[in-house]
């Protein structure tokens, strides 16, 4: 776990008292890996904002990992210390829109040998 290092969280569980976040470790070509591992962190309240401007299940936002304790299978994270801090809501995820029509023959074409067939 890279102590220090600001990583990209998805809030899975919002409690009384805090906040867990599960942290995406890696990312290949803009695909995130790792947004559905069990690797989770935990965010005292605190930490959080004030109760109007808190994060919700779903939400994405940056954590910082401030410690590991490996004995009790515990991260601490920070938000105030993510470096650079940002938060996107839940509603900014949904999937793009897709277009609905067969690719022209020119684009099909153009598809294929950027694939390299």
């Amino acid at each position: 776990m890279p102590v220090g290092k600001t990583v990209r969280g998805v809030v899975e569980e919002m409690r009384p008292y805090g906040a867990f976040v599960g942290l995406v470790l890696n990312t290949t070509l803009d695909v995130l890996v790792g947004e559905d591992s069990k690797v989770r962190g935990f965010c005292p309240i605190d930490e959080l904002g004030p109760p109007d401007a808190r994060p919700s299940v779903g939400d994405q936002l940056a954590v910082r990992i401030m410690g590991v304790d490996r004995e009790r299978r515990r991260i601490t994270i920070s938000v105030k210390m993510a470096e650079p801090q940002w938060h996107s809501p839940r509603e900014s995820l949904a999937p793009r829109t897709v277009l609905r029509r067969e690719p022209s023959d020119r684009e099909a074409h153009a598809l294929m040998g950027a694939m390299g067939f």
